[in-house]
């Protein structure tokens, strides 16, 4: 099976329909209302049950001019990536979670154009049967002009050599709360769990004559200061790769004193492979097949919660799973990755409520 590398990005607002909706106690001017896997907090009588809504999902970097009023009064918005405006995060309104922001599809977005009307105009609407609402999962994170946030305090561009390898699938899992359908038709299959630790994403590969260190989004040139190559070099990774006689992209998780300001509070560099991806073939490796690699290769590997977990469980009984303590004594853990046993590219996260709300993501 050949992975999409396009369907793999990431949708930071869609249209989605209201599922449900609840009220908060001792809230008068507040309700819950459910989109896919997740509870937004808004006003009562907003929206209804079966209402189309624009969802915008956590980290998603919203532009002021689309949403000002999450800049607080008397504020000026922050600037990232040369936008102005705001970062969407996990929060808990009268003990209700809020994750994200629903936005009418008649918006106001842009010079007096409602989220409808650019829509139109992007579709090229010219007679009254293309006037219609976009459907359910329609991708408008780039015509809202909204970016993933992510956190770049410890981040060092100036070791980039070039763009992440086109050949290579990047690491990003999709939510568990975004794919509610999948998990009712994936209800029976064996699935490995693992730990998920908040590090930074790193990529060895061997391909042919070709081989390299990458961060999450960019090849990396050796430096005496770069802590993935040090990584790379310390464990030998590429000289194991070449070993196996194959083209091989190895994928796990870096953590450091100096990473995501050390929340997994780690003493020195580590490393732990939780992917090895088949260039020529371009699948990933099923878990086992994994797991006996790194164990032949000695390569340090994530830590596995479950070899051999069947799926019975919903998004919320799946999020509960994800609460727990991590590896190192006194962290709670990020969240958890689970992977088909017996089918390739079949995979998501399940990420602690409460890291989020620790971490303010």
């Amino acid at each position: 099976m050949c992975i999409d590398m396009e369907s793999k990005m990431r949708k930071m607002a869609s249209v989605q329909r209201v599922l449900e909706k609840k009220s908060i106690v001792g809230a008068d001017k507040i309700e819950a209302y459910r989109v896919s896997g997740w509870w937004v907090v808004d006003s009562i009588g907003k929206y209804s049950v079966n209402d189309l809504v624009v969802f915008c999902e956590i980290d998603s970097w919203m532009p002021h001019h689309l949403a000002p009023f999450l800049t607080k009064d008397g504020k000026q918005p922050k600037e990232y990536l040369g936008i102005k405006g705001e970062r969407l995060k996990t929060a808990k309104l009268r003990g209700q979670l809020s994750q994200g922001l629903l936005l009418p599809l008649d918006h106001e977005a842009n010079n007096g154009d409602t989220i409808l009307d650019m829509y139109w105009d992007s579709v090229d609407a010219d007679d009254d049967s293309d006037y219609t609402v976009p459907e359910e999962g329609y991708d408008l994170t780039s015509l809202l002009g909204i970016v993933k946030w992510e956190d770049t305090r410890y981040m060092n561009d100036s070791n980039a050599k070039g763009s992440f390898p086109s050949f290579i699938p990047k690491t990003d899992q999709e939510r568990v709360q975004n794919i509610l359908r999948s998990i009712e038709n994936w209800k029976g299959m064996s699935f490995e769990v693992t730990v998920k630790r908040d590090g930074s994403s790193m990529t060895a590969f061997v391909n042919r004559d070709e081989e390299g260190v990458c961060s999450r989004n960019m090849l990396l040139r050796e430096t005496d200061s770069s802590a993935f190559w040090h990584a790379a070099r310390s464990l030998n990774l590429l000289e194991k790769i070449r070993s196996t006689g194959r083209n091989l992209a190895l994928q796990g998780e870096l953590l450091s004193q100096k990473i995501q300001g050390n929340y997994e509070k780690v003493s020195s560099v580590e490393w732990n492979c939780f992917d090895i991806y088949d260039i020529d073939t371009q699948e990933y490796l099923l878990p086992k097949e994994r797991r006996e690699l790194c164990k032949q290769l000695r390569i340090p590997h994530i830590k596995v919660v479950e070899e051999d977990f069947v799926l019975c469980h919903n998004v919320d009984q799946l999020l509960e799973m994800a609460e727990g303590p991590g590896v190192n004594p006194g962290v709670q853990r990020e969240g958890l990755v689970l992977k088909a046993n017996t089918s390739h590219g079949i995979s998501y996260k399940a990420v602690s409520n409460s890291y989020l709300l620790a971490t303010k993501r």
